[in-house]
């Protein structure tokens, strides 16, 4: 694996965790797309018992570094995660989730076609030869309608739409919302910025057979080295973070998996037996009822979620955790395009081996989710497909606030077969609900053999519990979670509240190459050093 550093500047969502109730603690559950349904009853449980909400006190578990820039219960899957990484991993056991070659993660850097590379939103692209960008495009006619009226095959050929038009908003829309009739199987891998630090970027290795409901989506997040301007232009360098990692999620067309190497344990994600989403070949979505459902941004459906939401989730069935950010990117779709007054097609270009059409624009005054309001962006969206590419937001200062690049993307005969994982290798997870009675289990205060106390799940690694807590505490780490740390270790390093503030650094395995910082051993439960960590700050 290519080693290199990280960035700087954590941002900050401490009061979150510092002073949290059990409202905003169950936002943060709901709030995340990593969790399925009864993982995001975890994660709610987890923060109300790392926070002490039954108690009075606001100190315990604060958590720096993580902004969720924009988050949602299906839609965002590394910001509010990595906050509540160490909740889930301290009582969980470990969570690295195994590759399918089961070898650890390879850093490659992004090579792409890109004669029309995103620089400032500006000079992005080639004109298209035809590309008309006036009013009259921004609407198709009854006929045009007509003639785009979806003819649905019934063999196991993809499902066409009549092939929207590319040329005009509606065409773009309605394409982008029904990507999943325009292919069976699709494999790639992708970059994008991180929710909690703009020094991260998360990747997405993924295979998805629509036929069949199977899955494979491989997500890792890396310290990257350069700029973010640099990382947003395809010139990533970095090094895995140690403290969230890489994990993968399995779908076998029934049910969807976490697998975690680290500790040969398994979990399902769903909490009823064939959940697994289905592609409807009989569904297409309209989009000019897209936009007049985005016009109202109070629109909610009955379970409180934004009513886009509801109508997108029948194009929404790849089983991927991650790689739906490029495959239906439901929250890029509203929160960029719902105005077809501020944006524009404004040519197109080759990137990722695809020819693309770009469009550029400004993010409307009322986002569903969240985007940065007032600030420009640009899309490549695949011209055949209707799968997003790229992208770049940006602060209406011109900064940049959030982007995605392609490596590569394959469709049918030419993407990678998901392949079967072997769960019999594993050991099952323990419910994500633990009854009361195993919690207490977990907290008992244990002993080793050279008179140290250790235990399994700790109170938060505060100044505050300083006498309640073991000799040694469960690492706070979530890629190789299980390990422990002595408490003094901590707090000689990071002062009053090593558990917020170890997070305000970068974090990589130590090697010969890792930057000058804070070395923290990781030890097993009878205090042997199993691998040094290293903390450090730009």
């Amino acid at each position: 694996m290519k080693e290199e550093n990280a960035m700087k500047e954590k941002r900050d969502l401490k009061t979150i965790f510092s002073q949290s109730d059990d409202s905003i603690a169950q936002r943060i559950a709901d709030s995340h797309k990593m969790l399925s349904e009864d993982e995001k009853k975890a994660v709610y449980s987890r923060i109300t018992e790392r926070t002490d909400l039954a108690g009075e006190n606001s100190y315990a578990d604060s958590v720096h570094g993580v902004e969720v820039r924009r988050s949602h219960g299906m839609l965002r899957y590394i910001g509010i995660a990595a906050a509540c990484a160490m909740l889930i991993g301290g009582i969980g056991g470990g969570t690295y989730l195994m590759g399918r070659s089961g070898s650890s993660p390879v850093f490659t850097e992004v090579e792409t076609e890109a004669p029309g590379d995103v620089q400032d939103g500006t000079d992005t692209t080639e004109a298209a030869s035809d590309v008309n960008t006036t009013e009259a495009d921004a609407e198709v006619s009854e006929e045009e309608a007509a003639e785009s009226e979806p003819e649905i095959t019934e063999d196991s050929a993809p499902v066409t739409t009549g092939d929207f038009d590319m040329t005009t908003k509606l065409g773009v829309l309605g394409k982008m919302i029904n990507s999943e009739n325009y292919y069976d199987q699709v494999s790639g891998s992708f970059y994008r910025y991180d929710t909690a630090r703009t020094d991260l970027c998360t990747r997405s290795d993924y295979s998805a057979d629509l036929t069949t409901g199977k899955a494979w989506d491989r997500i890792t997040r890396f310290n990257i080295m350069n700029t973010p301007e640099e990382a947003a232009d395809g010139n990533i360098d970095g090094i895995m973070d140690a403290y969230f990692g890489s994990f993968d999620v399995y779908c076998d067309g029934s049910d969807q998996y976490n697998i975690f190497p680290a500790t040969m344990t398994y979990s399902r994600s769903n909490t009823e037996p064939d959940m697994a989403g289905h592609r409807d070949r009989d569904l297409i979505l309209d989009p000019e009822k897209l936009l007049s459902i985005l016009a109202d941004p109070e629109a909610l459906n009955t379970d409180g979620m934004p009513e886009v939401f509801s109508y997108m989730a029948g194009k929404a069935s790849s089983n991927t955790r991650a790689a739906c950010d490029t495959l239906t990117p439901v929250d890029t779709i509203a929160d960029h395009l719902k105005n077809t007054d501020l944006w524009e097609i404004t040519g197109e270009t080759e990137y990722a081996g695809r020819t693309c059409v770009v469009l550029e624009g400004t993010v409307p005054a009322d986002p569903v989710y969240i985007a940065p309001v007032g600030g420009t962006f640009v899309m490549y969206v695949d011209k055949e497909t209707g799968v997003l590419l790229k992208y770049k937001d940006r602060e209406p200062d011109g900064t940049l606030a959030g982007w995605l690049v392609t490596e590569e993307i394959h469709f049918d005969s030419d993407a990678v077969p998901v392949q079967d994982a072997d769960l019999s290798i594993y050991t099952m997870m323990p419910d994500y609900d633990a009854a009361p009675e195993e919690l207490k289990e977990r907290k008992k205060i244990l002993t080793n053999s050279s008179g140290k106390t250790y235990t399994l799940m700790a109170r938060a690694v505060v100044r505050e519990y300083y006498d309640e807590l073991p000799d040694l505490v469960p690492a706070i780490c979530f890629y190789k979670a299980g390990g422990y740390v002595y408490k003094d270790d901590y707090f000689n390093a990071f002062g009053d509240d090593p558990e917020s503030e170890c997070k305000t650094y970068a974090v990589v395995e130590k090697t010969d190459s890792t930057p000058a910082g804070i070395d923290i051993t990781v030890r097993d439960c009878e205090g042997n050093e199993l691998y040094l960590l290293t903390y450090y700050k730009k």
